[in-house]
C-alpha cells in the first residue's frame, strides 16, 4: 500500500554550520509525493528468481523502512555484522489518471550495492551506500494490475565502492539494507528535475547560492534546472517567491524560457532581501522558497524548500566567520547509527541527538565519514 507522506522536520538545518541550506517535501497541484516506507516482504539470503512478478513470497518476513538486514546490538565490535545479499519486494498500485505523468522512485540510501526490478525488468542499479538515487518506473507500470517493486540489495565487500574495505578492517559498521526512507514521486512530464536523476556536476535540481550577503542587503541566486519529456516545445515560466518566517513575501522574480521538445536547460533567478534575517547557528533564520513552473495559467510543477541567508569564510590564520562575525566552532564527530537498530534509525531518533548536541553546547558537527 502507499501512503501520502507528511512534511517531515528538517532537523539537521539549525546546527550544521556548513549547510543553511536544505529541502523539505513539496505539495503542490502539479507533484505528489507518496510514502513507500510500508508493507514491504524481506528476505535475508539470495534468491535466484527474486526479480520474478510471479514469485511466491508469502513466506517472506514482512517489514517497514527504514530497515537493515541484521539486527546489531553494538555501533562497533566483534565483526558480526551481516555482509551477505538480501531482498525486498513491495507490491503496488497507481490509478489511470497517472498514466501521462512521470514516476520516480526515490531511495535515500541502500547499503551498499543494489539492482532495481519492476515487475521482473530491470530498472536500474547503484553503488554506494551513502547517497541517494532515483529509479524511474514511468515507462514500465501495469495500469490494470499489481506492480512488483523488487530490491536486490548486497553488502558484500566491495573494492570500487566505498568504504571499500571488507568490514574487518574498518573502525564503524556500515550496516545494510534500504535502510533509509523511500518514496514515490509523482509530477508532470515539463518538470523540475531531480538533482541525483540527472548526475550534473553542480546541476540538476534546484541550485541556491549567496553570491552578495551584508546585514543590509542580500542576493539569493537559483539556478531551477528544467526538463521537458513530451514531444512539442513548451513555452513556460518560472515563478519564484522567497517568504520569511511570518509569511510576508519578501522578494519574487518570473522568468520566461521555451524549452523544446525532449530537452532540458537552467533558468537563473536572483531574489534580492533588504535587510535580510541571516542565519547564524544561535539564530537559524530560515526563508521559505516557493518555485512555480507555469504553462499560461497551469502550474505542471513546483517546489518548497527552507533556506537559510547566510555567507562563511575560514582561514587558518584567523578561524571560521560566519556572516562577517567570528565564531569559536565547539564541535563532536557523529555517526548515524544506534544500538539495536543499526542506521535504521527513525527521524525522531536523529532528532533527538541534534537535541542532545545543542544541549551540551555544541555548534557544529563533524558527520563521521560520510554523508549522514
Amino acid at each position: 500500500m502507499i501512503f501520502i507522506d507528511v512534511k517531515r522536520i528538517n532537523f539537521f538545518l539549525f546546527f550544521f554550520l556548513y549547510i543553511g541550506l536544505s529541502s523539505c517535501s513539496p505539495s503542490s497541484s502539479g507533484r505528489e509525493i507518496l510514502d513507500m516506507n510500508t508493507d514491504w516482504a524481506f528476505y535475508r539470503g539470495d534468491v535466484e528468481e527474486g526479480r520474478r512478478a510471479d514469485l511466491d513470497d508469502s513466506g517472506w518476513m514482512p517489514v517497514a523502512l527504514p530497515h537493515i538486514m541484521q539486527l546489531e546490538t553494538k555501533h562497533c565490535g566483534g565483526n558480526s555484522i551481516y555482509d551477505g545479499v538480501g531482498w525486498y519486494r513491495c507490491y503496488f498500485k497507481l490509478p489511470a489518471k497517472y498514466k501521462d505523468k512521470r514516476v520516480v522512485v526515490s531511495f535515500e540510501g541502500v547499503m551498499t550495492n543494489c539492482d532495481v526490478y519492476l515487475n521482473g525488468q530491470k530498472v536500474t542499479e547503484h553503488h554506494g551506500g551513502y547517497m541517494g538515487f532515483v529509479a524511474d518506473l514511468t515507462d514500465r507500470i501495469d495500469w490494470n494490475g499489481n506492480n512488483v517493486l523488487a530490491i536486490r540489495v548486497s553488502a558484500e565487500p566491495d573494492p570500487l565502492t566505498p568504504p571499500g574495505k571488507p568490514q574487518d578492517k574498518m573502525d564503524f559498521y556500515y550496516y545494510s539494507g534500504i535502510y533509509r526512507d523511500v518514496r514515490m514521486v509523482i509530477t508532470d512530464k515539463v518538470y523540475i528535475t531531480d538533482p541525483l536523476q540527472e548526475n550534473i556536476v553542480a546541476g540538476g535540481g534546484q541550485f541556491v547560492t549567496f553570491p552578495e550577503v551584508t546585514k543590509d542587503k542580500a542576493r539569493t541566486h537559483l539556478a531551477t534546472h528544467i526538463r521537458n519529456l513530451t514531444d512539442k516545445d513548451q513555452t513556460l515560466s518560472v515563478f519564484s517567491q522567497l517568504v520569511d518566517s511570518v509569511g510576508h513575501v519578501v522578494a519574487e522574480a518570473e522568468t520566461p524560457v521555451t524549452l523544446q521538445k525532449q530537452s532540458d536547460g537552467t533558468v537563473e533567478q536572483d531574489l534580492i532581501v533588504d535587510r535580510p534575517a541571516l542565519w547564524h547557528p544561535y539564530t537559524p533564520n530560515l526563508y521559505t522558497l516557493h518555485t512555480q513552473l507555469l504553462s499560461e495559467n497551469k502550474v505542471l510543477d513546483e517546489t518548497t524548500r527552507k533556506i537559510g541567508i547566510r555567507t562563511i569564510r575560514y582561514t587558518a590564520e584567523d578561524g571560521f566567520f560566519i556572516n562577517g562575525e567570528k565564531l569559536y566552532m565547539r564541535g563532536a564527530n557523529r555517526h548515524q547509527a544506534f544500538a539495536n537498530v543499526g542506521d535504521a534509525a527513525s527521524n525522531s531518533m536523529q532528532v533527538r541527538d541534534v537535541i542532545d548536541l545543542k544541549r551540551g553546547g555544541y555548534n557544529a558537527v563533524r558527520a563521521a565519514h560520510y554523508p549522514n
